[in-house]
Order: structure tokens, then C-alpha cells, then sequence
């Protein structure tokens, strides 16, 4: 019973660890500060976001396009996965049979 008892206190601990990082992670600045913060100065110049997000643009962008093939590929693999657990029998079909066949623009955004 005492066993029980530390596991759902160490359990509960955990919880609200959890729920507090993820509460302070959302309590950054809006992007509208971000934008007006002065990350430096040099020589005098304040270097702001709107300098440091310009420069990162390109970047940003690349970015955005990795985690939506990531998040796609995860997709696929999962649903990948819970067919061959259904039917194992597909696992020796060819490597393109489970392809989705709809054009990359109709698939949705995550």
C-alpha cells in the first residue's frame, strides 16, 4: 500500500512538473515584442528582432518545411505500422504499395 501510495505522489510530481514547463515555455513574449526587443548593442546601434527575424527568414522557412515532412513521415510510418499489426501478410508487398497517392498539396498540414 505504501508502494501505491509513493508511486502516485512520484506520478502526480511528474504531472505538474510537466504542466508548470510547459506553462513557463508558453509564457515568452508575443511576437510583436519580439520584434521591438533589442537583443544588442553595438557601438550604440541596438540590434533588434525585427533584424535578427529578417536575417533568420530563409532559415525559418527551411525549418518549417523539415518539421512538415518529419511530422508526415511519422504519419505514414504509424499507419504503416498498424497495418502490418492487422495483417502481417502485407509486410512482403512491394516498398511503394503503401504510398499514399494523392498529390503533396491535398495532404493535410500539421
Amino acid at each position: 500500500m505504501a508502494n501505491l501510495r509513493t508511486l502516485l505522489i512520484a506520478c502526480g510530481t511528474v504531472f505538474l512538473l510537466g504542466i508548470s514547463i510547459g506553462w513557463l515555455l508558453g509564457k515568452g513574449p508575443s511576437e510583436r515584442a519580439e520584434l521591438n526587443m533589442t537583443y544588442a548593442l553595438f557601438r550604440g546601434q541596438a540590434i533588434k528582432g525585427k533584424d535578427v527575424a529578417e536575417r533568420l527568414k530563409g532559415d525559418l522557412e527551411q525549418l518549417e518545411k523539415n518539421r512538415y515532412t518529419l511530422k508526415k513521415n511519422a504519419v505514414e510510418t504509424l499507419i504503416r505500422e498498424k497495418i502490418f499489426a492487422e495483417k502481417p501478410e502485407l509486410s512482403k508487398a512491394p516498398a511503394d504499395f503503401l504510398k499514399p497517392r494523392l498529390p503533396a498539396k491535398s495532404l493535410p498540414r500539421f
